[in-house]
């Protein structure tokens, strides 16, 4: 017999950003509850490694706070489940190892 186990989470579940650099192994964590300054996640407040930087020169600091701003007007227009008729959730890993780490340069 086989078995399988997923994991879902309810957009509402998100409540934080956290951070790690791939470099010091700092961590930052963010709530979303609060204004969050994307300017901040430019670089490691440890170390000073750019976090949001592209390979190619361009950072991502823009669609990271559309992201975040999309999400908290998507959060707002929820009221309990079921919303209008459907339940929503993601589906996340099973578990953390299945996240690569991001290759250092």
């Amino acid at each position: 017999m086989t078995t399988q186990i997923k994991k879902f989470i309810d957009p509402r579940d998100v409540i934080a950003l956290y951070f790690e650099c791939a470099e010091c192994k700092a961590t930052l964590t963010l709530s979303l509850a609060e204004k969050i300054e994307v300017s901040q996640l430019a670089v490691c407040p440890h170390c000073r490694r750019p976090w949001l930087s592209l390979p190619n020169g361009p950072t991502i600091h823009l669609e990271l706070l559309e992201c975040l701003e999309k999400l908290k007007a998507f959060n707002s227009h929820l009221g309990k489940p079921p919303y209008n008729g459907f339940t929503l959730k993601f589906e996340i890993t099973k578990d953390p190892e299945d996240y690569q780490p991001c290759a250092k340069s």
